[in-house]
């Protein structure tokens, strides 16, 4: 029996540990009265990095987009969207959002994607709509905002 545990432990050794990717988000709950209109949301692009190459039980194929915001109200939640542009992996959910209790730095939301364990990314040029939603439901006017990347090319020197 020892022995069975000893082989499983070290077979499944790299899948112990995996990265997770769990969004520090929980769904918005509202109403659907409409009665409030909250402000215009005010986000803009405070970070954006790539995957990189690294172990396979690591997070470096993480990207991780960071908007901050000065317009963040009690009570209210966001709808965040691209209007237009390509983007790789699903980055947004369809449904209001806020933040989990217990994150610092409530006025920043991280988005993370699988971006890939390589050391050459493509461009990111899309843009975003982001409404804000009031307990009751009602929506804000959109807030576009445009999130570009250059990419990152392959070394000059890396020949493989």
């Amino acid at each position: 029996m020892k022995f069975f545990v000893t082989i499983s432990a070290v077979l499944f050794y790299g899948n112990a540990f995996a990265c997770s990717f769990d969004r520090p988000f929980i769904d918005f709950e509202h109403t659907n009265e409409g009665n409030t209109i909250p402000k215009t949301p005010s986000f803009s692009v405070k970070s954006i990095s790539r995957g990189e190459n690294g172990s396979a039980g690591s997070c470096a194929d993480a990207g991780v987009l960071t908007l901050v915001t000065t317009s963040a109200e009690k009570d209210t939640g966001f709808i965040f969207s691209i209007e237009e542009g390509q983007f790789e992996d699903q980055l947004f959910y369809p449904e209001p959002m806020i933040l989990e209790s217990g994150h610092t730095g409530t006025d920043e939301y991280f988005f993370i994607w699988n971006d890939g364990r390589t050391t050459e990314q493509e461009p990111i040029d899309i843009t975003l709509k982001i409404v804000a939603v009031s307990k009751d439901g009602g929506q804000s006017e959109p807030q576009y905002l445009k999130v570009t990347h250059n990419g990152v090319k392959k070394p000059w020197w890396q020949f493989w």
